[in-house]
């Protein structure tokens, strides 16, 4: 495993014009958003999740990723989930198709280097992901201009090269639990989910325990949390 920071570069440059080309609030139209609540991906040479393609900035985009490829002398795969209110994403297992499809197309090649930027999700997708990119390149780099959280933490780290900015951010491995009974997500479409923290669930049961309340108390607790997580998915995150 390699890490490399890059302070002071053109990789850096160009990283930076287009964080700030992100910037701009770009809406997801409904046709971008499958029934699970999850973004859907449109089959291009590089592609982003998360963002409507058809904007004005979109030219500028590409040129830069372009020019990213070329200073890694790489194929460039960029990876976005998002994180605005109500529209958030997370990586899933219904992503894995699509990166199958798009692998499909590049074929076999030297070098991928993956854009990532992730606050997470199914760490099982991102495994499943790993592999898959693995099996179409011999060596596998991931970039993280700013977030690679959780699950984007072990694709990263599963990576044979990790190229850094300063202001990178990588956080614990926090498995989250995908399903269709978890928690709805305020504000989002009617069949958008909020992923539900298997550490934050078991935080929760150790802090109850912790408190020596007796049986009772312990009960009334868990009580509490079936009323706000499903009791079906609570017994997958303890089977996990």
């Amino acid at each position: 495993m390699q890490i490399t920071q890059y302070p002071n570069s053109p990789l850096l440059a160009n990283i930076r014009r287009f964080r700030q080309l992100r910037q701009n609030r770009i809406q997801m139209s409904p046709d971008r958003i499958s029934s699970n609540g999850k973004a859907k991906l449109a089959p291009c040479s590089l592609f982003r999740i998360g963002y409507e393609r058809n904007d004005e900035n979109q030219h500028s985009k590409g040129d830069l990723l372009q020019k990213i490829e070329q200073l890694r002398e790489s194929k460039v795969i960029l990876y976005v989930t998002r994180d605005s209110r109500g529209l958030q994403t997370q990586i899933a297992q219904d992503v894995i198709d699509l990166f199958s499809d798009h692998l499909d197309a590049l074929r076999s090649v030297k070098k991928i280097s993956l854009i990532l930027q992730t606050h997470g999700g199914n760490t099982s997708a991102a495994w499943n992901l790993v592999n898959l990119i693995h099996m179409f390149c011999d060596d596998f780099e991931v970039i993280s201009p700013a977030k690679c959280m959780s699950a984007g933490t072990l694709i990263s780290l599963s990576a044979d090269r990790i190229v850094m900015t300063k202001q990178t951010i990588l956080g614990p491995i926090d498995p989250t639990l995908q399903h269709p009974l978890c928690p709805q997500i305020p504000g989002g479409s009617p069949d958008a989910r909020a992923g539900v923290s298997v550490e934050a669930v078991i935080g929760y049961l150790d802090k109850v325990r912790a408190c020596k309340g007796g049986p009772d108390f312990e009960g009334r607790a868990l009580l509490d949390l079936a009323n706000k997580v499903h009791p079906l998915v609570l017994g997958q995150i303890f089977r996990s």
